[in-house]
């Protein structure tokens, strides 16, 4: 593991200390003059993570392997004129909404998407584009990965243009120069081999993303994780198809996150809005100040959060201690003393649902005090049973506090304490758990607007206009 130098307090700072504008404008793709470091900005910051602290980022689908490599082999069975074909069978709508699988949630005996479901009382038309490993058709969604296969197929055999082997030479002399202390030759090779590849399909995606929207017509478009640059081509050419693009804000904002902090005059750099969002939803008045990328903020409320907590039924049972697998070791050594200092509670460990590889390791170690993420129990019923909750950095923290349920943050070791939230170490010294605060309500409101269905319709109105589908 490589320390990290003393003026750096964290690896995303690493990342902007040497970001810069005037430079970064360079590297471009010939085609459509896509940049390149919003591509690949994200994935340097986990590398940057991982070589810095150990923790280790990768998103994980919902379905297991054997779903995954049935995915593959019917995702290459496409051929051109299928894809053709059944983009060209889509109905206009109001709304397209690029979604991940991980917003996917079984009800009964559907699937529904949780972004979609914003849409149910509003008389706008939506359809879903999904990052999927199971067959999205089933429930009405589009693959979106026949966007990519469209081009896999397209450019077989296109070789890379000199002017664009030239740009990606000099932008990984650029990587090299900043981060290569920080970052592996393994994975400097993997980027360059992302940026040859992306040089050759980039004209038939945009080919196959504009087939799509002259086939739905939308007028505005929702893309889930926008801030985060690896989407960045897709929000330019929307916009420049005149599709309003909005992102809905899904966690917190702080100077951890790269889709939402950035270094000096990059956030503001005209080359850079073209890969912004035109407009941002957040939760409350309070995160405006926090979201420093580009477009124009909007109060919408956390829609989850809202219905969640209309059938909130409180009724403590247990120690709830969320993680995100930042340190595997010190997660359950710290659930091990908990058990040992408060012998009347259970303990409960929930991880990210993005973390399911490190199932195996919690059950071992913690057996039934270990909330196995097959069990199928949503946050919003883990939260109803939590006489406290000791959370790493996560949405959970504002959450529980929200519904007045003493909360204490576990310190994974280069992000700030948050001064509003007492340190995980101080309910191991605790006689007796907190009550629940008594003027939730207000701490409520300061984190999530509860107005948002009158937000949403108000700003859909703005965005699309009365007249629909």
């Amino acid at each position: 593991m490589t320390s990290i130098d003393q003026k750096y307090r964290y690896p995303l700072e690493l990342i902007t200390a040497h970001e810069r504008a005037d430079e970064l404008e360079y590297f471009a793709f010939e085609f459509d003059g896509i940049h390149m470091w919003p591509i690949v900005r994200m994935g340097l910051l986990f590398q940057c993570y991982k070589a810095i602290e150990g923790i280790y980022f990768q998103a994980e689908s919902q379905s297991n392997f054997k779903l995954q490599q049935e995915r593959k082999y019917h995702l290459n069975a496409l051929t051109l004129e299928q894809i053709e074909r059944n983009i060209g069978n889509l109905a206009s709508v109001d709304i397209l909404i690029f979604s991940l699988e991980l917003y996917r949630q079984k009800q009964g005996n559907r699937c529904v998407n949780l972004q979609e479901m914003l849409f149910a009382d509003t008389p706008y038309t939506t359809r879903v584009v999904e990052d999927s490993y199971l067959d999205p058709s089933e429930y009405g969604f589009i693959w979106h990965e026949m966007v990519y296969q469209y081009g896999r197929l397209k450019a077989n055999n296109t070789k890379i243009s000199a002017r664009d082997s030239k740009t990606i030479d000099d932008f990984m002399h650029y990587i090299a120069q900043h981060y290569s202390q920080w970052i592996d030759q393994d994975y400097m090779s993997a980027i360059r081999a992302k940026l040859v590849t992306m040089a050759t399909r980039l004209p038939h995606w945009k080919a196959a993303y504009t087939q799509l929207i002259e086939q739905t017509a939308p007028k505005l478009a929702f893309i889930e994780n926008a801030g985060y640059g690896t989407r960045a081509f897709q929000i330019k050419w929307l916009k420049q198809m005149g599709i309003r693009v909005a992102e809905i804000q899904h966690g917190q904002l702080n100077n951890h996150v790269s889709g939402y902090f950035f270094g000096p005059g990059v956030a503001e750099a005209s080359w850079m809005q073209p890969y912004f969002p035109d407009d941002f939803l957040i939760w409350s008045e309070m995160w405006r100040e926090k979201y420093s990328g580009g477009g124009n903020t909007y109060v919408l409320g956390n829609v989850a959060h809202q219905q969640a907590l209309h059938n909130f039924n409180y009724q403590p049972e247990y120690i709830l201690l969320c993680t995100n697998c930042f340190d595997v070791n010190k997660t359950i050594t710290y659930a091990k003393q908990l058990m040992h200092q408060h012998p009347n509670y259970k303990i409960k460990v929930r991880i990210h649902p993005t973390m399911t590889r490190y199932s195996d390791e919690f059950s071992k170690a913690l057996g039934e005090y270990f909330l196995k993420p097959e069990n199928g129990e949503s946050m919003a019923e883990s939260l109803a049973k939590a006489a406290v909750v000791v959370s790493e950095p996560s949405t959970v923290l504002h959450e529980s506090r929200a519904k007045g349920i003493p909360t204490f943050f576990l310190k994974v070791s280069s992000w700030d304490e948050i001064p509003e939230l007492p340190l995980a170490e101080e309910l191991l010294h605790m006689g007796k758990l907190p009550p629940r605060e008594s003027n939730w309500r207000k701490l409520h409101d300061e984190y999530f607007s509860c107005n948002w269905q009158s937000n949403l319709n108000r700003y859909l109105e703005e965005a699309i206009g009365r007249d629909v589908r």
